[in-house]
């Protein structure tokens, strides 16, 4: 296989609503219909979705298979326009950005469009893969099922991931008594107590709890509308992911009848951390998860139609 590399890469900027966002399409080796856009994690808060080029060498990847790629800035980040008005909420996906985002592949030939989405870039692309017609296939990388801010998830993910005793021996470390006295760390703080007491409460109750407790109805509409239109999903978490304990009970209540008999649907689980992507196996590992699944799903289609 060709390799691609910045001399198939073109720079550019793209209108999104009011904003002026910047991107790079990354060119297909060979003319397919096929485009696909990567949506990363956290907006402005979460670089780490990025780190060792992940997207770069994603983007080159899926050009060699023929599909050409857009990856971009968010409005107010990096080289795009526009004000971040706060840290993102995974409720209001930047579905501007990413109608600018759709235009502009198709100005570059797509015909059809994948989504490949990381934590909060996932919920938007679970939120506007039904508004687009020419959407073929849609990945959510540890997407989140309920609407947490994404700025109170440090002290929420120690919660989850940390047991009592490790949690009590960092406590009583001499740097973390000094980070009460500051106001960023206190709230950090703050929240992983409330979330280790939040859990302990609910390992009391779980038996009582509705299953549909743990997924919003932002994340299972947009999957049912999905399902109806049978575009391809493919869902990856990890069995350390935060957002995995969430998805695995969900799936006893509502999502579980959407999920159950849709044959388009794809749930892989790995070991480990996936959210964040932020070890070079782990980004292996899901890159390759992803280019094989969409390969299979969608850009074998493309090349027996382009031989027909």
């Amino acid at each position: 296989m060709s390799l691609v590399d910045s001399h198939h890469e073109l720079p550019l900027y793209f209108p999104a609503g009011d904003d002026t966002l910047f991107g790079i399409v990354t060119r297909s080796l060979t003319p397919t219909p096929h485009g696909a856009i990567l949506l990363t994690g956290g907006g402005a808060t979460a670089p780490s979705t990025n780190r060792n080029r992940v997207s770069v060498h994603l983007a080159r990847r899926l050009a060699a298979h023929g599909c050409s790629v857009l990856r971009f800035d968010y409005h107010g980040i990096g080289e795009s326009g526009g004000v971040l008005t706060g840290a993102p909420k995974v409720d209001e996906p930047y579905l501007i950005d990413l109608a600018g985002a759709a235009s502009c592949i198709r100005e570059h030939g797509a015909e059809r469009i994948s989504l490949i989405g990381s934590c909060f870039g996932a919920r938007t692309a679970l939120a506007g893969g039904p508004t687009l017609s020419d959407v073929a296939a849609v990945a959510l990388i540890s997407p989140p099922l309920r609407d947490v801010p994404l700025k109170e998830e440090t002290g929420t993910r120690f919660g989850l991931s940390m047991g009592l005793g490790e949690a009590l021996r960092r406590g009583l470390r001499l740097r973390t008594l000094r980070g009460w006295l500051e106001p960023g760390r206190r709230r950090t703080y703050l929240r992983f107590l409330s979330t280790k007491l939040g859990r302990a409460k609910q390992r009391i109750a779980r038996t009582a709890t509705a299953p549909d407790a743990w997924v919003s109805e932002g994340f299972l509409e947009p999957i049912r509308r999905l399902v109806e239109m049978e575009v391809p999903v493919l869902f990856v978490y990890g069995t350390k992911d935060w957002h995995y304990e969430d998805f695995r009970l969900a799936m006893s209540g509502r999502l579980g009848e959407v999920l159950t008999d849709a044959r388009r649907v794809q749930v892989t689980v790995l070991e480990g951390e996936v959210h964040g992507l932020s070890s070079v196996a782990v980004q292996h590992r899901v890159m390759d998860l992803t280019v094989d699944w969409l390969t299979e799903q969608v850009l074998t289609d493309v090349e027996a139609e382009a031989l027909a």
